[in-house]
């Protein structure tokens, strides 16, 4: 079945861009041309705010563009909690005089608490508990495109209508599975 959806991904960096990316290739059925994957930021610590800062313009275009249009965006929380990162993007599109996201628009935020690299260290050892608070860049250095796919394939496992909720997982993976099911 041909997805007649195009994919926008907006993301703080490549790693979850990567991540993001392979997850949408399976929701278009590995159709490249449905994809399109907003330039990343340049310079080191610029991503979440370069994600702030586009945010409110990726949702104009989704909502003049219409019903076929999905906004994947990628934003670590840092050391913020999930709703408070939410909270900035929400006040992004409310400084732009837009009505806050709906629960029927294709908008998913994906959103790790602290970075993005926990999920990937939870991922490969999922025996293990991740304390969210901690910093694993040091932990998961350089992913691998297997950790990138065994992630991506998560997300996607656990958000096709019907599937079983994973037994466990870090809390705010948790929350992005829940936004990735809003997606149609």
């Amino acid at each position: 079945m041909k997805s007649k959806y195009r994919i926008v991904i907006l993301a703080e960096d490549l790693v979850p861009q990567n991540i993001l990316y392979r997850f949408a290739k399976k929701l278009v059925d590995n159709d490249l041309r449905k994809i399109r994957k907003l330039a990343l930021p340049a310079g080191k610590g610029a991503g979440e705010q370069f994600v702030r800062e586009n945010f409110a313009s990726e949702v104009q275009y989704l909502r003049q563009k219409g019903e076929n249009i999905i906004l994947l965006v990628h934003i670590d929380a840092d050391m913020l909690s999930v709703p408070e990162r939410k909270s900035q993007l929400d006040e992004a599109l409310q400084k732009s005089g837009m009505p806050e996201r709906q629960k029927s628009e294709p908008i998913a935020l994906v959103i790790p608490k602290r970075h993005t690299e926990a999920w990937l260290y939870w991922i490969e050892a999922q025996s293990e508990e991740v304390d969210e608070s901690e910093d694993y860049k040091s932990k998961v250095r350089s992913p691998t495109p297997l950790q990138l796919n065994s992630l991506a394939q998560f997300l996607f496992n656990h958000t096709r209508p019907n599937s079983p909720p994973p037994t466990t997982t870090p809390d705010s993976l948790g929350l992005a599975l829940h936004e990735l099911m809003r997606l149609p």
